[in-house]
């Protein structure tokens, strides 16, 4: 399976680092891709990736077998596997801290609703945000926090699992009220929308909570 990381990329720039490391990766895996292959891969112009490939060769990192004007062959070298290496292992540090800042922030969340005696919790929102924090749970065996289940506006995860948990809809929300300590909005996008639905259903307010940092009191 082929990820297209750059396209999933919103805070880090696609510098060179990366292009070369991507570069290199799809070399590895393939002698045959070709540049509009790679130009596609990594999100640059062909022209780019001709110059990248110059790079690569003159710095000792790939081979270039050029048996025809449309049949070329790359091969890696042991310097390019090394230097392939070196920069994933950059590049996944640098992904480590930023998670390692995120979790601790969601920690902080987490411990927080504890500490106000909250124990069983509904996500609004099965998107990104939910799926980070019910990551972090999970890394969290002592606490005390239950996620009973997702709620969502979006017809078609309603009836799905999600991370391992059902979406079901929201109107279904006040059947489960006795059950739920507090509703959390896990979108940021569509908050205020969230909880103005809430609302409209006659969710007690005080039993609604943001991970973005409002409470609806």
């Amino acid at each position: 399976m082929q990820i297209d990381i750059l396209s999933n990329i919103q805070f880090f720039m696609p510098t060179d680092k990366i292009k070369k490391l991507l570069l290199l990766e799809q070399i590895e895996k393939n002698k045959n891709v070709t540049q509009a292959q790679l130009a596609k891969y990594t999100h640059s112009a062909p022209s780019m990736i001709n110059n990248y490939i110059k790079t690569l060769e003159k710095d000792g990192l790939l081979i270039k077998n050029k048996k025809s004007k449309r049949d070329v062959e790359y091969y890696i070298t042991k310097k390019g596997i090394e230097r392939k290496n070196y920069l994933l292992v950059t590049f996944m540090n640098e992904l480590i801290e930023l998670y390692n800042l995120t979790k601790e922030n969601i920690e902080s969340f987490i411990k927080n609703l504890e500490n106000k005696g909250i124990k069983k919790v509904v996500f609004y929102g099965a998107g990104e945000t939910a799926k980070v924090i019910i990551k972090v749970l999970k890394d969290m065996p002592e606490s005390k926090l239950e996620l009973l289940f997702l709620v969502d506006d979006d017809k078609k995860k309603r009836g799905t699992l999600f991370e391992g948990y059902k979406v079901i809809n929201p109107e279904k929300l006040k059947e489960y009220e006795y059950k739920i300590d507090t509703v959390i909005i896990t979108s940021c996008t569509y908050e205020n929308e969230i909880k103005n639905n809430l609302l409209k259903i006659d969710y007690p307010s005080e039993k609604i909570r943001s991970f973005f940092g409002i409470d609806y009191k």
